[in-house]
C-alpha cells in the first residue's frame, strides 16, 4: 500500500514516504493542528495474513508506548483508519546504521559511541521486562549529531504478554541472531539482545560480519557452533581489552556473556577509553588519579610524627616519586628540673614603729610549692597599742584598707641600719611564726 503526497489520514497529511516492508509502510506526516511532523506507520488490512499481523502490530505499539527513554523512538498515538491500523511515533532525523556501514568501516570512536547509546536503550528496556529480539543496524538510527534511536519493536517480547512465535519457529535476522534464537527452544531473554549487539559491534570494528555465509542456514549454523575470529587479527591495533569485550558478548553460552546490558556498556566504555590514547577524558582521568596520590602524600607528610612504630607500619606509603626529604629530628622529652625555693630576703629595719595589730595574718602551708594567689586576711591580733597609732599600709599588702587612714609617718629620723619591722613581720607570717613587736 502506498499513499500519495497530500493524502489525509486521520488528523495527518502525508508529506512523503520513508520506507516500506512486507506488511507496513512508514510515511512522513504533518499534524493538521499542531503542524508537528511525525512518522506514520501504516499496516494495510488488505494483505494476506493481515489479521495476524494486526495483532502483532498492536503488541508492538503497546510495548513501545510503555517505554520512555532518550535512545528509544517515542510513540505519540495510534488509531484505526479505513485502510488499517496507523501508528504515530517520533520522527527520527538521520539514517540507519546499515546505510553508514555500507559506505565503509566506521571510525572507532563514533562507532563505539553508537553502541553505547544502543546499550543504554537496551538496559532500560530490559529493566522494564521487554526483550527487543531484533537488534540489527537497520533498527539503529543515527542522527546528524550522533544521537542514537532504537526503533522497530515489532518482534519485542514481554514476559507479561503472549509470545509472538511458537516453539520450533525462529524470529529475527539470521546474520544477527543468537544461538538460542537459531535453536528456537525455550524463552528468548536479555542475553539474546546482548549477543546481537555484539555482532553489530563486531561489524563496526572490523567492517564485516563475524559469520558470513552463502545462505541463511549456513549463517545460523555458524552462530550455533563456529567460534568467531578475534577482531584484533582482522584489524591490527585494536586494544586487547576491546577484543575481549566483543568476544565476551559473542559467547555461545548465554551464562558466559555479560550479565546485563549495563555491564556490557561499562566494559565497552572502559575499553573505548583505552582504544584512544589521545582522548582528553582519558588524560583527565589519569591526571585526577595523580592529583589524588599527590594530595595523599602531602597529607601524610604534614601529619604528626609521634606515631608508634607499630602504628606507622600499617600506614601505606604514597606511590609518588618525590625527592627524599631530610628526616626530622626527634623532639626530646621535657626535662623536669627541681628549682629550689629562694631564701627569704633579709629583713630590713623599719624606720618607724608600726603597730603589729594592723598587720594582716596570712595562712600558708608548707606542702604547697607556691603561695596561693588569693589570700584571705585573718582577724587582727589584739594589741596594747593605742588606736590612734594606726598608719596606712602600702598598696601592695593593703587588702582591706581602713576607711580613715592616718597620715604617713615621718621616716626621716629612723636609724639607717635598722631592719624594717614590716618586712620582719611579713617574714614571720609566711614562716608560721607570730610577728614580734619592733625593737625601739
Amino acid at each position: 500500500m502506498s499513499l500519495e503526497i497530500g493524502t489525509q489520514v486521520g488528523d495527518y497529511q502525508i508529506l512523503g514516504s520513508i520506507g516500506a516492508g512486507a506488511y507496513a509502510e512508514v510515511f512522513r506526516a504533518e499534524h493538521l493542528i499542531t503542524h508537528r511532523v511525525d512518522a506514520l506507520k501504516m499496516l494495510s488490512d488488505r494483505v494476506p495474513g493481515a489479521s495476524e499481523q494486526s495483532q502483532q502490530f498492536i503488541r508492538e505499539i503497546q510495548l513501545q508506548a510503555s517505554l520512555s527513554h532518550p535512545n528509544i523512538a517515542a510513540v505519540h498515538n495510534a488509531f484505526w483508519t479505513g485502510d488499517g491500523l496507523a501508528l504515530v511515533m517520533e520522527l527520527v532525523r538521520g539514517e540507519p546504521l546499515s546505510a553508514i556501514l555500507r559506505r565503509g568501516r566506521v571510525p572507532l570512536v563514533p562507532g563505539i559511541s553508537y553502541m553505547l547509546g544502543a546499550l543504554s536503550a537496551l538496559a532500560y528496556a530490559h529493566s522494564q521486562g521487554i526483550v527487543h529480539r531484533d537488534i540489527k543496524p537497520e533498527n539503529i538510527v543515527v542522527g546528524p549529531d550522533g544521537a542514537v534511536k532504537l526503533t522497530d519493536f515489532g518482534l519485542a517480547q514481554s514476559p507479561s504478554g503472549p509470545g509472538l512465535t511458537e516453539c520450533g519457529e525462529f524470529a529475527g535476522t539470521p546474520s544477527y541472531m543468537s544461538p538460542e534464537q537459531v535453536l528456537a527452544t525455550g524463552e528468548i531473554g536479555a542475553p539474546s539482545d546482548i549477543y546481537s549487539t555484539g555482532v553489530v559491534l563486531y561489524e563496526i570494528v572490523t567492517g564485516r560480519l563475524p559469520f558470513p555465509g552463502d545462505s541463511p542456514f549456513e549463517v545460523m549454523l555458524s552462530h550455533q557452533s563456529a567460534p568467531p575470529v578475534p577482531p584484533g587479527r582482522i584489524v591490527p591495533g585494536i586494544p586487547p581489552e576491546l577484543d575481549q569485550v566483543i568476544l565476551t558478548a559473542l559467547q555461545k553460552d548465554p551464562d558466559r556473556r555479560f550479565r546485563t546490558a549495563t555491564e556490557f556498556q561499562i566494559a565497552l566504555h572502559q575499553a573505548g577509553m583505552l582504544a584512544v590514547p589521545g582522548n582528553k577524558r582519558h588524560g583527565l582521568a589519569l591526571a585526577g588519579t595523580a592529583a589524588l596520590a599527590i594530595a595523599g602524600a602531602i597529607a601524610l607528610w604534614f601529619a604528626p610524627h609521634h606515631h608508634t612504630a607499630a602504628a606507622s607500619a600499617t600506614v601505606p606509603q604514597p606511590a609518588v616519586s618525590a625527592p627524599p626529604a631530610e628526616p626530622m629530628a626527634a623532639v626530646p622529652e621535657p626535662v623536669k628540673v627541681d628549682i629550689p625555693r629562694p631564701r627569704p630576703r633579709k629583713k630590713r629595719a623599719l624606720q618607724a614603729a608600726q603597730p603589729p595589730s594592723l598587720l594582716p595574718r596570712f595562712t600558708s602551708s608548707a606542702a604547697d610549692p607556691e603561695p596561693k594567689p588569693a589570700l584571705t586576711p585573718a582577724p587582727p591580733v589584739p594589741s596594747s597599742a593605742p588606736p590612734e597609732a594606726e598608719v596606712e599600709l602600702p598598696a601592695a599588702i593593703a587588702v582591706n584598707p581602713p576607711e580613715a587612714a592616718a597620715p604617713p609617718a615621718d621616716l626621716s629620723t629612723a636609724p639607717a641600719k635598722r631592719r624594717n619591722p614590716l618586712v620582719r613581720a611579713l617574714g614571720k607570717i609566711f614562716h608560721g611564726k607570730k610577728a614580734e613587736p619592733p625593737k625601739q
